[in-house]
């Protein structure tokens, strides 16, 4: 049986096993994606990002309005 402190070696070990196979795969995609396909993906994300703050941005002045009209 596993001490608790081999269990959590172990999963140490497999976490790291993880990030350095997930790096590998993340390089594999890019090297492998068009110039095209990058730009619509970075875009995409720019389009998320935006909004995201655009609707923080309402929000904040939404509640400003409720405080003031009271």
């Amino acid at each position: 049986m596993k001490t608790a402190r081999r269990a959590l070696h172990d999963r140490d070990i497999v976490r790291e096993y993880m990030r350095k196979l997930g790096r590998r795969g993340g390089s594999a995609r890019a090297q492998s994606l068009t110039t095209e396909r990058a730009s619509e993906i970075g875009r995409s994300a720019v389009q998320v990002r935006w909004s995201r703050y655009y609707a923080r941005q309402a929000e904040k002045e939404g509640a400003t309005k409720k405080i003031e009209g009271k």
